[in-house]
């Protein structure tokens, strides 16, 4: 027998793809606030050249409205990494008015337990930021409201930020992007939407 004529069948295995990791699914955020109501304020003021491409590009870096559903007030404020951070205001006659989001508000006398505004509130990477109004900061700019007739003016604002991991900052978005990344920015549609979620919880406190 000709050994050409020998043909040995070898049967490989098929090579199984590693899984992939599903990209994350933004929430689908709440319709931004209405530009033609009288009390939604926007400012644009920070200069967004070598930023790269990106929503931002066309986005105010300032909005302050009254939150329809709890009558409270609130911001979003770009950052200078270029993200949004999100404010809710509330009064003086709020039970956190003036407590810092790490604080106990049951009197335990214990920092971060699990009474603190930060442990009580769900919202985009917790609260970061508690503080009053930035008096003495350009209104275009800072953490702070210009009031509506009849509106509160001494408010204590709750606040977080959309810097944590994955999230996309802006000012570092054409140095830190990869192809397989599932970062995402945090547009003005999620953040409105996550300051009213924070709005609702915050009116809830009895």
């Amino acid at each position: 027998m000709d050994i050409g004529d020998i043909k040995e069948v070898i049967e490989v295995e098929p090579v199984e793809e590693p899984a992939r990791v599903p990209e994350p699914q933004q929430p689908e955020p709440a319709p931004a606030p209405v530009a033609e109501d009288s009390r939604v304020k926007e400012y644009t003021t920070i200069d967004k050249t070598g930023w790269g491409d990106g929503p931002w590009s066309d986005e105010p870096d300032k909005r302050q409205w009254v939150d329809e559903t709890t009558g409270l007030d609130c911001l979003i404020v770009r950052n200078v990494a270029g993200a949004l951070c999100g404010y809710v205001g509330v009064g003086p006659d709020h039970p956190w008015h003036g407590v810092d989001y790490g604080d106990c508000t049951a009197g335990c006398g214990e920092p971060w337990c699990g009474h603190s505004p930060d442990s009580l509130v769900d919202v985009h990477g917790g609260l970061t930021y508690s503080a009053g109004c930035q008096e003495h900061v350009d209104p275009a700019k800072g953490i702070c409201h210009v009031p509506e007739p009849g509106r509160p003016d001494d408010v204590f604002w709750y606040g977080f930020d959309c810097a944590h991991a994955g999230d996309v900052l802006p000012t570092l978005a054409d140095v830190m992007r990869f192809p397989d990344s599932y970062d995402v920015y945090r547009d003005f549609d999620y953040v409105t939407w996550q300051v009213e979620l924070l709005a609702v919880q915050l009116e809830g406190v009895a």
